[in-house]
């Protein structure tokens, strides 16, 4: 019924119902199911024909349910909606019964796609400061760890990077963890960034790591990082040892470090 739009709402109503009351652990059970309606994968690996903004209200609606069981379902539906890089599915538009199924959906251009993602990022953002504890925790390592592919495959790299100076300003996320995600853009994808957008990342991971002696101990101490040993080539480089043994060699110098 969720491939069709005019059914959609009510199919996908049906199934957070049952997936509320979830009692299977395979991964097309409703809770599955319902979650990947929320993908916003095109044409073929699309789980509905209903545009992204037809399905906002029903993640509206869970995150205002009393039913904790209810909003984890959005949280993990939002999840699912901000995968920017690899789209799966099974089965097909085809299998519809008797009569040819409808098309997935397909955005028109970049900036639709982009949108979509826009929308579902601000739902969680809109949303942390007035969630419980433990959902707000939920929330906030949704948007850290699809940071990176939301920054590197959509236009939005900008308003990730707000969000992530937002989630430390309010501790809703650790210093560390924000830190390793922007490590990790600018390591791996920083050569195919825009030259601007790549500026402000950087100055961002510079401001995080700062430049006095406490700060870049527990950057190169305290975080073991694979990217601190690696260059942007694959090459073994050890910069991050390198960096602690002069850490090592300041503090032996001057003993109120």
């Amino acid at each position: 019924m969720a491939l069709y739009r005019e059914l959609f709402q009510s199919a996908a109503r049906l199934l957070l119902k049952l997936g509320e009351a979830e009692n299977e652990t395979w991964s097309n059970n409703a809770s599955g199911v319902f979650k990947d309606l929320f993908t916003l994968g095109p044409g073929r690996v699309a789980s509905t024909s209903t545009p992204p903004e037809e399905r906002l209200p029903i993640l509206v609606e869970a995150f205002e349910s009393d039913s904790p069981e209810t909003r984890k379902l959005a949280l993990d539906a939002c999840e699912k909606a901000l995968e920017a890089v690899h789209f799966t599915k099974f089965g097909g538009f085809d299998e519809a019964g008797l009569r040819k199924g409808p098309e997935g959906w397909t955005p028109k251009t970049y900036a639709e796609w982009w949108e979509a993602y826009r929308q579902i990022w601000q739902l969680l953002r809109e949303r942390l400061d007035s969630l419980n504890p433990h959902d707000r925790q939920g929330a906030a390592n949704i948007l850290l760890n699809r940071s990176r592919g939301l920054i590197c495959r959509t236009g939005l790299g900008s308003m990730v990077i707000e969000s992530l100076q937002e989630l430390l300003d309010k501790d809703y996320a650790s210093k560390k963890a924000v830190l390793k995600e922007v490590i990790e853009v600018l390591h791996y994808d920083g050569k195919q960034l825009p030259p601007e957008l790549r500026t402000k990342i950087q100055k961002f991971k510079d401001q995080l790591e700062g430049t006095d002696f406490p700060s870049q101990l527990k950057r190169y101490v305290g975080m073991d990082l694979l990217e601190d040993r690696f260059d942007e080539e694959g090459h073994e480089a050890d910069f991050g040892e390198k960096r602690i043994n002069e850490l090592a060699q300041e503090a032996a110098r001057d003993k109120t470090l």
